[in-house]
C-alpha cells in the first residue's frame, strides 16, 4: 500500500512542474540575475567553478554547483529555476543535477516536488543511485509510509540500503510520531551484520519516543546507546528528558540533567528549559523556579524568553498566578522581548485561580505592546471569566474576539457556553451552540455537556434530553457527565420514569455509572413518593461496584418516612454511622417520622439521642437547650 501511494507515472518533469508551478516571484529571475545574487551573497564555492557567465550558461557542472548552493540556503525555488534552465538550454541534466534538486526541495519542505524529481530520473534515462534514494527519503520526512515505500523501491532496483537510509527512515517515523516503527527500524539496523547504528540512529528513535511520551523506551535507548560505546550528545539527552517531561516523570528528567553535569557534558539553555517544562507538567513549580535560578547563575548561559515561558507555565499549572506575573515582569527587566505566549501563560495562571480582572488586564497589556493576540489569548480569559461566574464578561470577550478579526474555535464556544451554564443562562448557551454549528465547527462532547448542564440548571429537561440525543446522533461518545447532567434535569422535574429509562441505557453506551448517576434517579423517584424504586436502586448499588453516600441515604430515609418503614430507617441510620457518612437533621427527622407513625417509641428515643448528638456536633456548646 505504501509503495502504491508513492508511485508517480513517468512523464517529463517540466510537464509535472507546470501542474505544480513555482511561484511567480521565483519564475521571473534569469540565470544572469541568479548569478548576480550569488555574487552579492559571496557564494564563492560555486562561483569558483565559473569563469564567465557564458560558461555558466553551457556548463551542467556549474548548474549543479549552483543548485546545491541555493538549496542549502533554503532557496528551493531558485534551485528549481536553475534545474529547469539546464533542459531549456539543450544541456543534459545528470544524476547529480537531480540529487541536488531533490535535496533543495527536501530542505524547503517541498516533498511532493522531491518525489516528482525522483521518479523523473527513469524518464530521463538515468539510474538513481544511493544518494538519490537517501535524499528522497530525507525529503519526505514526516510521511513515513512514503519513506518506507522508497526503501522498498530501493530493493526492487537493487540498491543496497546503508545506515544513512535507515536513519532517514527513523527520522521520518519520528516526525510522524510512529515510535513503534522507529524502534523496529532501529532494531533492524542493530541486528544487521553489515551496518551499525550511530548516535544519529538512536537520537531519531529517542525523538520518536519523545513525541509519544514513551519515557521508559527513551531511557532504555539512551542506555543502549551508552552500552554500545557511542558518544552521547546533549541533543539526545534533551530528547530523553523531554520524553520524561511529557509523561510527568520530572524526577527522571532531573536525574538525566544531573548526569549531564556529572559527566561534564555541555548543558544548554534547551536542557534547562526541558527540565523546567518537565517540572511544570508535574506541577512542581518550586523546582521549576529553582532550575531557572540555576540557569541564571550558570556562567556562559542566560535564560531566554522560551525558558521564562516554561517557568510561567509551571507556576500557572499550580495556580501560582502572582509568581507568574513576577516572572512576566522579570522578562522585561532582563531586556528580553515578551511574546504572546508569555502573556497567554500568565493569563492561564489567572484562569486556574479565577482572577478574571488580572487576566483581562494581561490581554489589554499584550495589545498595548502591539503583540498579536491569538484566539488562545481570548479563550484563556473567557475561561477565567467562566470560572469566576462572570458570564457577561465572557460573552463580551467572545464578541471582542470577532471584532479583532479572530475566528472563535470550539474552545471559545465551549468556554462561553460553560460561562452561561454556571449562571443558569440556558437560552444563551443554546444560542451559542447553534451558532457554533452554523460556523462549520464540530462541537465536541464537552461542549454538549456544558449545554446539557445549563438546561439542567434551567429545569429544561426536554431540551437536555434532546441535546443528549443530538450528541449521540452525531456519533459523539457520550460520557458519564452527559448522562448525569441529563438525569439531573429529570431529577429536578421529578420525571422518574424517564430517569429509570435513561439509567437503563447507560450500559448500552459502555459507560460506568457513578454514585451521582444513581443519586439523581433515586431523588427523582423519591420526589414522587415511589419509595419501592428508591429501595430497589439502593439495593442495586453493590452489584455495580458502588457504595451509597450521604446523599443516597438521606434520600432513602426520606422515602422510608413516606412509606412508614421504620425498620428500614433504623438500618439506614446504622449503615450511615458505620460508614462515617454525614446524615443531616432532616434525615434523622425522617427516620423519627417513620418510627413514630408505627408507635415504635423505643426507636424514637434512640433516634432523638442521636439527633441530639448530631446537633451538639454542629452547634456551639451553648447553642442547644
Amino acid at each position: 500500500a505504501g509503495n502504491a501511494g508513492c508511485a508517480v507515472p513517468a512523464a517529463s518533469f517540466r510537464r509535472r512542474m507546470a501542474e505544480a508551478p513555482v511561484s511567480e516571484s521565483a519564475a521571473a529571475p534569469s540565470l544572469r540575475s541568479i548569478l548576480a545574487l550569488c555574487k552579492a551573497r559571496e557564494w564563492q564555492g560555486p562561483l569558483g567553478l565559473l569563469q564567465t557567465e557564458e560558461e555558466a550558461l553551457s556548463s551542467c557542472v556549474a548548474h549543479n554547483a549552483l543548485i546545491s548552493a541555493t538549496g542549502k540556503r533554503l532557496l528551493w525555488e531558485v534551485a528549481l529555476r536553475l534545474f529547469q534552465h539546464i533542459a531549456s538550454h539543450h544541456l543534459i541534466p545528470d544524476i547529480v543535477s537531480y540529487n541536488s534538486a531533490i535535496d533543495a526541495c527536501g530542505r524547503g519542505e517541498e516533498w511532493q516536488r522531491a518525489l516528482l524529481l525522483f521518479h523523473d530520473t527513469g524518464a530521463a534515462g538515468l539510474e538513481p543511485n544511493l544518494r538519490t534514494c537517501n535524499t528522497a527519503i530525507a525529503a519526505v520526512e514526516g510521511h513515513w509510509q512514503r519513506a518506507l515505500a522508497l526503501c522498498h523501491e530501493m530493493t526492487v532496483i537493487h540498491i543496497s540500503q546503508d545506515a544513512i537510509t535507515l536513519n532517514a527512515l527513523i527520522a521520518s517515523c519520528r516526525c510522524a510520531g510512529e515510535w513503534q516503527m522507529a524502534l523496529h527500524v532501529l532494531q533492524h539496523l542493530r541486528s544487521s551484520t553489515a551496518l551499525e547504528p550511530t548516535v544519529v540512529s538512536y537520537g531519531a528513535a529517542i525523538g520518536a519516543c519523545e513525541k509519544a511520551a514513551k519515557w521508559r523506551e527513551a531511557i532504555c535507548l539512551l542506555c543502549s546507546l551508552k552500552g554500545e560505546c557511542l558518544e552521547c550528545n546533549t541533543v539526545v539527552c534533551n530528547a530523553t528528558m523531554a520524553a520524561c517531561g511529557k509523561a510527568a516523570q520530572w524526577q527522571h528528567a532531573l536525574c538525566l540533567l544531573e548526569e549531564l553535569v556529572q559527566e561534564q557534558m555541555e548543558v544548554s539553555i534547551v536542557t534547562y528549559g526541558t527540565a523546567i517544562s518537565a517540572s511544570g507538567r508535574a506541577q512542581e513549580w518550586e523546582m521549576a523556579l529553582l532550575l531557572l535560578d540555576a540557569l541564571l547563575s550558570t556562567p556562559g548561559l542566560g535564560a531566554n524568553v522560551i525558558t521564562y515561558n516554561a517557568a510561567i507555565s509551571a507556576c500557572g499549572g499550580a495556580s501560582q498566578w502572582s509568581r507568574a506575573l513576577c516572572l512576566l515582569e522579570e522578562i522585561g527587566r532582563r531586556r528580553l522581548q515578551s511574546t504572546i505566549i508569555s502573556f497567554n501563560a500568565a493569563a492561564s495562571a489567572c484562569e486556574l485561580a479565577a482572577r478574571w480582572q488580572v487576566a483581562f488586564a494581561l490581554l489589554q497589556a499584550a495589545a498595548d505592546l502591539q503583540l498579536r493576540r491569538d484566539i488562545t489569548s481570548f479563550n484563556t480569559v473567557i475561561s477565567t471569566c467562566e470560572k469566576s461566574a462572570e458570564w457577561v464578561q465572557a460573552l463580551a470577550l467572545f464578541v471582542l474576539a470577532s471584532g479583532v478579526r479572530l475566528l472563535p474555535d470550539v474552545v471559545t464556544y465551549g468556554a462561553a457556553i460553560s460561562a452561561c451554564e454556571k449562571a443558569g443562562e440556558w437560552e444563551r448557551a443554546l444560542v451559542l451552540l447553534r451558532l457554533l454549528t452554523t460556523q462549520r465547527l464540530q462541537a465536541n462532547i464537552i461542549t454538549y455537556n456544558a449545554a446539557i448542564s445549563s438546561c439542567e440548571k434551567g429545569r429544561r429537561w426536554p431540551q437536555a434530553l434532546a441535546l443528549l440525543s443530538e450528541a449521540l446522533g452525531k456519533g459523539l461518545p457520550a460520557d458519564v457527565m452527559s448522562c448525569n447532567a441529563a438525569l439531573g434535569a429529570l431529577e429536578n422535574a421529578s420525571c422518574w420514569e424517564l430517569a429509570l429509562e435513561l439509567l437503563g441505557n447507560v450500559p448500552d453506551w459502555t459507560l460506568r455509572p457513578t454514585i451521582l448517576t444513581y443519586n439523581a434517579v433515586i431523588s427523582a423517584c423519591k420526589n414522587v413518593g415511589h419509595w419501592s424504586a428508591v429501595f430497589a436502586l439502593l439495593a442495586e448499588l453493590p452489584s455495580v461496584g458502588l457504595r451509597p453516600n450521604d446523599a443516597s441515604l438521606n434520600a432513602a430515609l426520606d422515602a422510608s418516612a413516606q412509606a412508614r418503614r421504620w425498620a428500614e430507617s433504623l438500618r439506614l441510620v446504622a449503615a450511615a454511622e458505620e460508614g462515617n457518612l454525614a446524615l443531616d437533621a432532616l434525615a434523622y427527622q425522617a427516620a423519627l417520622v417513620a418510627c413514630s407513625g408505627t408507635h415504635r417509641f423505643g426507636a424514637c428515643l434512640l433516634l432523638l439521642k442521636r439527633l441530639r448528638s448530631f446537633t451538639c456536633r454542629i452547634l456551639p456548646p451553648d447553642g442547644f437547650h
